[in-house]
């Protein structure tokens, strides 16, 4: 059985990697946007005040490029441990 501290460690944990995840996620949409040739400050901006369909959307709106499959395959590359980042 879990104590109280333990389970506030897991959410501790939790907290982070969801703080990761986010963080990776706002950095493959500027690294998207930079490459598409499109303002990366208005990606990460519809990403964070609609998340990651909203900005692959307007990415893909404003570049003419499917940016869902272009940022899934950037994202499985990184995950794979090939790809490139830019920061």
């Amino acid at each position: 059985m879990l104590s109280f501290e333990s389970h506030k460690g897991f959410d501790k944990a939790a907290a982070h990697l969801s703080e990761r995840e986010y963080q990776d996620m706002a950095r493959a949409v500027k690294d998207l946007a930079q490459e598409l040739g499109q303002d990366p400050a208005h990606a990460i901006d519809q990403f964070v005040r609609g998340g990651l369909d909203k900005a692959l959307s307007a990415l893909t709106l404003a570049s003419g490029s499917n940016a869902l499959e272009s940022y899934q395959r950037r994202t499985t590359g990184q995950q794979a441990g090939w790809g490139t980042t830019r920061h």
